[in-house]
């Protein structure tokens, strides 16, 4: 099911935002062109991951330093094994829309 995130221009200004999408917290990041989603929690502790540093397509967890691709979900650390949910995301217009399952 597709949900409509916030304006593109926001952000981007931003870098990365939380938002609530039906029942899923997604953070939703502009990747050069790209923008991608992924479920706002780390996987070791449920830490938020927005507001982490994010470098070359990584996001770092804010609380524990546990990186993973924002692209692929993948986990760069041990205490971090399992990888994130990443939902697919499209710019349609001036809004970024999220695929949520059903």
């Amino acid at each position: 099911m597709d949900h409509p995130a916030g304006p593109i221009d926001d952000i981007r200004a931003k870098g990365a935002v939380s938002v609530t999408l039906g029942t899923w917290q997604v953070m939703v990041a502009v990747l050069g062109t790209d923008v991608v989603a992924v479920e706002d929690r780390c996987t070791h502790q449920d830490t938020p991951l927005c507001g982490g540093r994010i470098r070359n397509g990584r996001v770092a967890c804010p609380r524990h330093g546990a990186m993973f691709d924002l692209r692929t979900g993948k986990s760069f650390a041990p205490i971090a094994p399992r990888p994130l949910t990443v939902f697919p995301a499209r710019i349609d217009g001036e809004t970024v829309i999220v695929t949520l399952p059903d």
